[in-house]
């Protein structure tokens, strides 16, 4: 019951029952479809519902149906914002995990459909060669 409860909050941006939901025991790594409850909030545009699913556990780096992390979908939704992808890369999303189906890291995508300031994020997160360290 609970676990349908938060697909439903989820979906339709209830925060309120998300953490009523959470708070009494259901899974943050629930499924919804072909990708998780992490996604969705991702691909909807939900930071405050993302940020409580990744405080309750949900792994920002679970693949969907797809093989898509949440921080790809967030770079693949038009309605995803900065403040999401910024959520999820603090939270140790990992940006060089490439799309299985293009072969394109989150760097690439950012710099092709997203934002210059999502760009940035994810140069920021990623981590710098040897040779490229400050000295």
């Amino acid at each position: 019951m609970a676990a349908s409860r938060l697909q439903h909050a989820v979906i339709f941006g209830d925060l309120d029952e998300v953490r009523r939901c959470l708070a009494n025991g259901a899974d943050p790594n629930g499924v919804l479809g072909v990708g998780s409850l992490l996604s969705t909030a991702v691909e909807f545009d939900r930071p405050a519902i993302v940020e409580a699913l990744i405080s309750a556990g949900a792994d920002v780096n679970e693949l969907d149906g797809d093989g898509i992390t949440p921080l790809l979908r967030a770079l693949f939704s038009a309605d995803s914002s900065p403040a999401v992808v910024r959520l999820l890369l603090d939270a140790g999303a990992a940006a060089s995990v490439p799309d299985p189906n293009h072969g394109l890291t989150p760097l690439e995508w950012a710099a092709r459909a997203s934002t210059p300031e999502e760009a940035t994020l994810i140069r920021a997160a990623l981590p710098r060669p040897a040779d490229d360290a400050p000295r």
